[in-house]
């Protein structure tokens, strides 16, 4: 079970870089998703190398959390468009990483700080339901399926909430794997995983779609 969700995870994260080379020529935050995939499909492809030889990989995933961390933040609010924020994105990069030379410093690299993460995450749905109320509250005459902002932040809503919801859960769902064999957090991971770089993936196509028509 585990070769098998590893291995849909990375072709998730493959079909997203792939599709993201459509828009690999916009300007704005659109230019960031390409590196941040490849780098996504790098730390996901040796934290699953570590996984499968038995090794310890949360560090892997530490270190790869202030680039989560600071591309989502940088995504929402250029689709938000606080330009007064963003002019300030080399500040929050800064922070972001100051903040995490301190954590490991104080706690080592090898503990997964899955609390910095639901913390995060929580902010990540907050400005997500700004957008979405915004957008409702905007009538415009659009249809918001073909929007590509719209399935970006879609995606993010789900994978950040659904994350919340799976740390807030974690006991039960450790029982329920050692009691049944039935390895759920990893399935609704997957599923998450799944419908995040799925969204994408139609977003950087509607984009594409924009560009040309």
């Amino acid at each position: 079970m585990a070769l098998l969700t590893i291995s849909l995870n990375l072709i998730f994260v493959t079909a997203a870089l792939l599709f993201s080379l459509l828009i690999l020529k916009e300007r704005q935050v659109w230019k960031i998703f390409f590196p941040y995939l490849l780098v996504v499909l790098i730390t996901e492809s040796y934290g699953a190398y570590l996984r499968l030889s038995g090794i310890f990989n949360s560090y892997v995933y530490n270190i790869f959390m202030p680039i989560y961390l600071y591309t989502f933040s940088l995504i929402l609010l250029y689709i938000l468009k606080a330009e007064k924020l963003l002019r300030y994105k080399y500040l929050l990069l800064s922070s972001i990483v100051l903040f995490y030379v301190f954590i490991f410093y104080r706690f080592g690299i090898s503990k997964l700080l899955s609390e910095i993460l639901v913390t995060s995450n929580f902010i990540f749905s907050i400005l997500c339901l700004i957008y979405l109320y915004r957008l409702m509250s905007d009538n415009l005459s659009i249809n918001i399926l073909k929007l590509p902002e719209f399935w970006i932040v879609v995606g993010i809503l789900v994978y950040s909430f659904g994350s919340i919801t799976v740390w807030l859960f974690m006991g039960l769902l450790n029982t329920i794997y050692q009691t049944m064999q039935l390895p759920l957090r990893q399935i609704i991971m997957l599923f998450l995983n799944g419908f995040l770089y799925g969204s994408w993936s139609y977003a950087f196509l509607c984009k594409y779609q924009q560009k040309i028509s």
